[in-house]
């Protein structure tokens, strides 16, 4: 049996926060969830490498410590690490400020397109483990 993929989930929004959980738990995902840049900087350091995605918000309510600040410590640690940007900015900021290869979920966004975004990373992620 394969372990259920493990998401690091940071957003500061308290109704978003336990929606995005339930959603990605729902479609089999063990969520780890962080309200604040700095409680996801403690989850990424407590579960260093065994991470398998990364879903932040990337405004937290801190303008020194963002969702772009967290990517890049998860990149760190885990280079290959699948992360979603999920923000009312424009997708062009995310572009410039983002880690590479990350995806820009518009907000407000659809919780099934959280779900078909998350699943195509874990499956791609997957594919280049078994290469």
């Amino acid at each position: 049996m394969t372990a259920a993929p493990r998401v690091l989930v940071v957003e500061d929004h308290p109704l978003i926060l336990p929606l995005v959980a339930e959603t990605l738990a729902s479609v089999g995902c063990e969520v780890i969830s962080a309200a604040t840049a700095e409680a996801a900087m403690a989850a990424l350091d407590a579960h260093a490498g065994r991470l398998n995605a990364l879903v932040a918000d990337i405004d937290l309510g801190d303008p020194d410590l963002t969702g772009f600040d967290v990517a890049r410590r998860a990149r760190e640690l885990n280079p290959a690490l699948p992360v979603i940007y999920a923000s009312a900015r424009p997708a062009e900021d995310v572009e410039v400020q983002g880690v590479s290869g990350a995806v820009h979920l518009a907000k407000p966004y659809c919780p099934v397109r959280l779900c078909r975004e998350i699943g195509a990373l874990l499956a791609a992620a997957a594919d280049g483990l078994a290469a």
